[in-house]
């Protein structure tokens, strides 16, 4: 989907782009991983999951955020820039995937 210009549906061909410390450190270690198995032979799977909710979120996340603002009775929610698109996995689901990519010999890496 495009916005703005700007590709939204990001999958394994998406360009990486270190636009902050924590992308980039996010694309380090992905690529230290597969240093290790380029060098290795070690297997190797990545897995990306993001924008987990859930319990124990921290409070500062947006779905908490929306949640308080909401329960204090706010005729008006205050979320910052509501620009960015978000795609939002349950923890449950994230846990699943993590689980299932473990168990699954074809997802290693074969480049």
């Amino acid at each position: 989907m495009l916005r703005h210009g700007l590709v939204h549906a990001i999958d394994e061909k998406h360009p990486l782009q270190g636009q902050s410390p924590y992308s980039a450190s996010k694309i380090g270690a992905d690529k230290i991983a597969e240093s290790y198995y380029l060098s290795f032979g070690l297997p190797v799977a990545t897995l990306r999951p993001f924008n987990t909710y859930g319990p124990r979120q921290s409070a500062r996340a947006v779905l908490p955020s929306i949640l308080t603002q909401l329960l204090a009775g706010r005729d008006e929610l205050r979320l910052g820039d509501t620009e960015p698109l978000r795609d939002m996995n349950f923890v449950g689901d994230t846990v699943d995937g993590f689980i299932r990519l473990a168990e699954c010999d074809a997802a290693l890496a074969r480049l």
